[in-house]
């Protein structure tokens, strides 16, 4: 039995735009110049591309259909670190957060200079399809899983964004209407927001497609090829400016930039709009009903066919149509820096937990630090219960009653501590009661990043991880450790806005003169700022040299792994190797 045929037929032409909108846009995503293309290459019989936009979408259906439908940040980030091996940008450092046993939204945005950027808005259509015409329910599925690696940045508002608009593109085809009414969910201060609405702002005073992308440069160019808000506004035009599907294809990919996801975030917009009938036969046929993905997404049982996800998806679905709606309520929340905790796990009605390490977001090794624990009844009945935490300088017991909607906090004192994967390690244990007797214990394992120490400029620093800014021009001299284990080949990023040298046990072994560029990715930092070293176990002195001339110079050190792997998904950030450990 299927749904109504309209929207299952709407649901397949989504995912079939997707999959030809990836094929189109990947062999030239980063390119920033205009392109030519007059349609879709031949890719000789050999199946569509695989792409990062559709694979962590299985990955997504995976967890729904193993999990149940009121799923959060902190399912799907679990399910990353069974199935993901992305080294890439955001996927990277997130996935060293997640490995660390770090929680969203905490894990999403610490250390993570790539939350603007677009891994997460092209995560959107599945949303939509398990929600047709329902965006609330959209947005609460974008927001959650947007939080795994962009938690605070544009890349969440960009998911948020499309999700919405997919959901609605089911029962509405005017482009203003869909844009005008999906900006709703999105705050006005965000540069999605300020690109999306400047784009239909032109659109409607009557700029032309030839000029409309030098438009949306001049005012949200970035150097990343991937920041979400041009890339955004890209897909936009192909979606206010295109006739029919091919024309709106070639429309969006002819800008330039992230071309694989802004092509095919548009596929699948105009897949639910105007349906497979919409969809013209030589570009459905030219990437067939197969799914190709990538290898560092693996071990589950994805969908092998665009009829196969469909169905999937439909099942899904189903499920979701009979739930309470009011399991699925979308706000923001006040703050990204935070690990957020359920008890009963999973249940969608009950005891929020979120556990905050001040403003710094870690701990500093051997200090007395102020952790604020937030409790919140989101269940029908009284929560009353007893709360301590382990390592804590007092060792009270609180003792707190909250009636359904009610709020309280806790701040703890607790003492910093280090491991080898730079974190601290503590318990939070909560006694429910009943009648005053003991109902129920839970136990919370949560670790707190722990801050590494620095001697910036002759003085004493703690910083996150390796990231550190410079707030004047000049010269300027930062020295830590770094300690493993183990013998490595290490590939040493030293990433920073300004010309740089690093030297190791004082032996200079990078030295670059880059300016005004700043990508420390794992798989894509500029050439001068990294190099491979060969180190044996112990510690070593690092010693860092900024030449700055801007106010604001940002810089980050971290320790990859080589490039050389025998298996796929390199470049992983070895979370065990100590940067300024005591």
């Amino acid at each position: 039995m299927r749904l109504n045929e309209k929207i299952y037929d709407k649901i397949h032409a989504c995912w079939l735009g997707k999959n030809i909108g990836g094929t189109l846009g990947g062999p030239y995503e980063g390119r920033t110049e205009r392109l030519s293309l007059s349609g879709i290459p031949d890719i000789g019989g050999n199946g569509p591309l695989p792409n990062d936009d559709l694979d962590l979408q299985l990955l997504n259906l995976h967890t729904l259909e193993q999990r149940g439908l009121y799923v959060t940040a902190n399912d799907f980030s679990e399910e990353w670190a069974e199935h993901v091996y992305f080294p890439y940008d955001e996927y990277g450092y997130a996935l060293a957060n997640i490995r660390r046993n770090m929680v969203p939204p905490l894990s999403g945005c610490y250390n993570n200079p790539f939350t603007d950027c677009m891994g997460s808005p092209i995560r959107s259509e599945l949303w939509a399809a398990l929600s047709p015409g329902e965006p609330d329910i959209a947005a609460y599925y974008a927001y959650q899983d947007a939080m795994v690696d962009h938690a605070g940045g544009e890349g969440m508002y960009g998911e948020v964004f499309f999700a919405v608009l997919e959901s609605f593109a089911f029962e509405e085809n005017n482009p203003v209407v869909l844009i005008e009414r999906s900006l709703d969910y999105l705050p006005s201060e965000c540069r999605v927001y300020s690109a999306v609405n400047d784009t239909l702002e032109w659109y409607k005073q009557g700029v032309e497609y030839k000029d409309i992308r030098d438009k949306i440069l001049e005012k949200y160019s970035n150097k990343n090829f991937t920041d979400a808000p041009q890339n955004i506004a890209f897909t936009i035009v192909g979606l206010l400016y295109g006739k029919d599907f091919e024309d709106a294809m070639l429309k969006t990919v002819n800008l330039g930039y992230d071309t694989d996801c802004t092509v095919a975030t548009l596929g699948s917009i105009l897949g639910i709009i105007y349906g497979t009938a919409g969809i013209p036969l030589s570009w459905s046929k030219s990437v067939g009903d197969e799914i190709m993905i990538s290898p560092e997404v693996r071990g589950f049982d994805y969908p092998k066919t665009i009829t196969e996800l469909t169905e999937r998806t439909v099942a899904v679905n189903r499920k979701l149509a009979v739930e309470n709606k009011e399991r699925f309520k979308f706000r923001y929340i006040d703050s990204f820096k935070q690990q957020n905790f359920f008890l009963p796990k999973g249940s969608g009605s009950s005891l929020d937990v979120s556990i905050i390490c001040s403003d710094f977001c870690s701990v500093i090794p051997g200090r007395e630090n102020t952790v604020t624990v937030m409790f919140e009844n989101k269940s029908y009945e009284e929560w009353h219960f007893k709360v301590s935490v382990s390592d804590k300088k007092d060792g009270k017991e609180h003792e707190i009653k909250l009636s359904p909607g009610e709020k309280s906090s806790i701040d703890f004192m607790l003492i910093g501590k280090i491991n080898k994967l730079m974190c601290a390690e503590y318990r939070l244990s909560v006694t429910r009661l009943h009648d005053g007797q003991i109902w129920k214990n839970y136990n919370i394992d949560f670790i707190l990043p722990a801050a590494s120490k620095w001697n910036i400029d002759g003085k004493e620093k703690y910083c996150n991880g390796g990231f550190i800014n410079f707030s004047s021009p000049g010269t300027h001299c930062a020295s830590t450790t770094l300690e493993l284990d183990t013998p490595r080949t290490v590939k040493l990023i030293c990433a920073g806005t300004n010309p740089v040298k690093l030297s190791i046990n004082d032996k200079k072994v990078l030295e670059s003169d880059i300016k005004n560029v700043y990508l420390p990715a794992f798989h894509r930092c500029p050439k001068p700022q990294q190099t491979l070293v060969s180190l044996d176990a112990g510690r070593y002195r690092i010693n860092i040299d900024v030449e700055s001339t801007n106010e604001i110079t940002k810089l980050m050190f971290l320790p990859v792994a080589s490039d050389k792997s025998e298996t796929s998904g390199s470049n992983y950030y070895y979370v065990d190797c100590a940067i300024g450990a005591k």
